[in-house]
């Protein structure tokens, strides 16, 4: 360390390394520890340099912490893009670290309280289409088999829905592509909206017109075996449909 064209020198400071804080003039209080580290501090306070050639060009910044091994060429991104770049404050809400590496490995615990990605966010370990959740054990999991978005088809696959509420969709002009083994409940954007399913095999039925049933939802033979005796009703009762999706019905004879 040696004190800057002014003559003065840092107070209660530390340097090691060869050419370590070697243009300083002031830097109180500051660390350097790798040649050339801090070379060109020039009146920043309460720094700290670890590596070669760290902080080479730190002149004016105070509480700043760095890490990093050479010189780039470009001064100007040679503090932002060294590998480790942060600054110190005695408000925790103040502080900020920057992570300048392709890959981070996080052995133990993190911790955090926001996130905020400017780039690719990704997990590895998981099934292509997963929808994560959080599981018992407080761990991000999955459940593939039973709960996964296509993103092709922008489709949510659910196993089973239990539900309490209303199920809202959302009205489309028509049904996705055709899966073997998946049929579509959808809503068509006709006006008032209609209810349609859509057979794996292409084939769209429509369930609702206007305020009502469609017509072509209820056949008009093929319900009951024509060896019935003919019965005379007098009063017929259709109850809400059940759990099963099946009516119940109380038939009262003349």
């Amino acid at each position: 360390m040696r004190g800057g064209e002014n003559g003065s020198e840092p107070n209660e400071a530390t340097a090691g390394g060869f050419k370590s804080m070697f243009q300083v003039e002031y830097g109180d209080l500051s660390t350097s520890w790798g040649a050339y580290s801090l070379y060109g501090l020039k009146s920043g306070d309460r720094d700290v340099a670890l590596g070669p050639y760290a902080g080479y060009w730190l002149t004016t910044e105070d509480d700043k912490f760095v890490v990093d091994s050479r010189q780039r060429a470009d001064a100007a991104d040679e503090i932002v893009s060294s590998i480790l770049y942060g600054h110190m404050a005695a408000d925790a809400n103040d502080q900020w670290l920057n992570i300048n590496a392709g890959e981070v490995d996080i052995l133990g615990r993190l911790d955090v309280n926001d996130v905020n990605v400017a780039g690719d966010f990704v997990l590895d370990g998981f099934t292509t289409g997963s929808v994560l959740f959080i599981g018992a054990d407080a761990n991000v999991v999955e459940d593939n088999a039973n709960f996964f978005y296509d993103d092709d088809q922008d489709r949510l696959d659910v196993n089973a829905i239990l539900s309490t509420t209303s199920v809202y969709m959302t009205d489309q002009a028509a049904a996705l592509g055709d899966t073997a083994g998946i049929g579509q409940l959808w809503v068509k954007d006709d006006t008032p909206d209609s209810l349609y399913f859509t057979t794996d095999a292409g084939d769209d039925i429509q369930l609702t017109a206007g305020t009502g049933l469609s017509a072509g939802s209820v056949p008009e033979s093929g319900l009951l075996p024509s060896a019935l005796p003919l019965v005379t009703i007098a009063s017929l009762r259709l109850a809400r449909v059940g759990a099963s999706g099946a009516f119940s019905v109380r038939v009262i004879t003349a």
